[in-house]
């Protein structure tokens, strides 16, 4: 069974959360521009899944593995903002 993890609300994930606010767009066109790796930095890699209707994201922590997790145009916001958003990911499937 996948194990679940905190995801640290990191430098680089207040970055792209900052950059999607910026980019103004609403959730049509992100679902119409849907790429799965348009934003990575560091050990965050993701983009907007159309299917999902949010943002999903690889984190890979440093102990190697890699968790997956979403977030939705609100929560974005949040992180953009600096509040404290609680975001859990799961262990990848293979």
């Amino acid at each position: 069974m996948p194990s679940h993890h905190r995801i640290p609300l990191a430098d680089a994930l207040v970055a792209i959360c900052e950059e999607i606010v910026v980019a103004g767009k609403p959730l049509e066109i992100w679902a119409a521009e849907e790429s799965d790796d348009q934003f990575q930095r560091s050990e965050f890699c993701g983009g907007f899944d159309a299917t999902e209707g949010e943002f999903t994201f690889s984190y890979y922590a440093p102990h190697g593995v890699e968790y997956w997790f979403q977030l939705s145009l609100e929560q974005v916001g949040q992180v953009a903002q600096g509040m404290e958003v609680q975001i859990d990911g799961r262990e990848a499937s293979t």
